[in-house]
């Protein structure tokens, strides 16, 4: 008989969305932090953070999933997630709770979500009264693969651009 893996997932919010990162890949939760604002960084970095004397990039979750920008009566928190060659914070709205649960209770990522989005959710699980979305930390911490697939949408959406154009044109003409 195949034993089920349990999970622990660190819940949060974005907006009205309900989200968590795996415990594992967590370092530590910690009030939101003064930032240093770095010229010509990506769009997805918030600025830089000083955590003990460690320099640490900020990446703020609500403009990763193109959600509207934090209210400022919303002071933020910082999850700080581990990864290969660091640690990174995820600037979230607010945390919420720990859940275990079992890691089939993961369902996969629906397949009506866009590439952007299906690239960073693990998973969903289905809760009482909403559905969460299981985050992949190292994905969402991984900002130039990220840029790579916007980039690859922004240049299909430029050929798409292009083909219209030109067919418009070919209208005017007959």
């Amino acid at each position: 008989m195949t034993q089920t893996k349990n999970i622990r997932l660190c819940t949060f919010r974005l907006g009205e969305f309900s989200m968590a990162l795996d415990v594992a890949g967590i370092q530590e939760v910690i009030r939101q932090q003064p930032l240093t604002p770095v010229p010509l960084a990506n769009g997805l970095i918030c600025g830089l953070m000083n955590l003990r004397g460690k320099v640490v990039m900020v990446i703020d979750l609500r403009k990763r999933f193109r959600i509207s920008s934090r209210h400022e009566s919303i002071a933020g928190t910082n999850i700080i997630f581990k990864k290969a060659d660091g640690i990174v914070s995820f600037l979230v709205d607010e945390v919420d709770d720990v859940l275990n649960l079992q890691e089939n209770a993961i369902d996969p990522p629906p397949a009506i979500m866009d590439e952007v989005a299906r690239e960073l959710v693990r998973g969903t699980v289905q809760l009482p009264r909403k559905l969460l979305l299981v985050l992949d930390g190292a994905k969402c911490a991984n900002v130039s693969a990220m840029n790579n697939v916007l980039r690859s949408g922004f240049q299909n959406k430029q050929t798409q651009n292009q083909r219209t154009v030109l067919a418009d044109k070919k209208d005017l003409k007959a």
